[in-house]
């Protein structure tokens, strides 16, 4: 006999897993704190690079122009200004990341919850139907 309970909740539990779950059940591995640091990692890696490659192009475009007065500049400035930049370019992109992930980890919970709830009413189902079949089966 055909559980329409059952299959309904089966349904239900497949849509979300091909839609919204394909971001949301792996993100359920990690903890909120783990996964926060995870793409805070990752985005301080990746500003760091984009840095490099933008401040080397920079001077690719003017590397004549560097040569002809690189008697006359003050490193030394110009290094605390480089650095500078980057720190709040890093500082910039670590609160934007922050930010923008703790409400999709949020948003994505809130879904997690709904499916893991169906999870175990599906268990409880399948439990139940287990318990009948033994109890038929002449078994206890």
């Amino acid at each position: 006999m055909l559980n329409e309970e059952k299959v309904a909740l089966m349904t239900k539990m497949a849509l979300y897993e091909q839609g919204e779950g394909r971001k949301s059940i792996p993100m359920s591995k990690y903890y909120r704190s783990d996964y926060l640091s995870l793409r805070l990692l990752n985005s301080v890696i990746l500003v760091s690079v984009a840095y490099a490659l933008i401040g080397g192009l920079v001077m690719l475009v003017n590397f004549e122009w560097i040569l002809e007065n690189l008697v006359h500049m003050d490193l030394v400035l110009i290094g605390k200004r480089i650095l500078i930049s980057y720190l709040v370019a890093i500082l910039l992109y670590a609160v934007l990341t922050y930010v923008i992930y703790a409400w999709r980890f949020k948003k994505c919970r809130k879904g997690l919850n709904e499916y893991n709830g169906n999870l175990k009413q599906l268990y409880a189902i399948n439990r139940q139907e287990e318990k009948e079949k033994k109890y038929e089966a002449g078994g206890y």
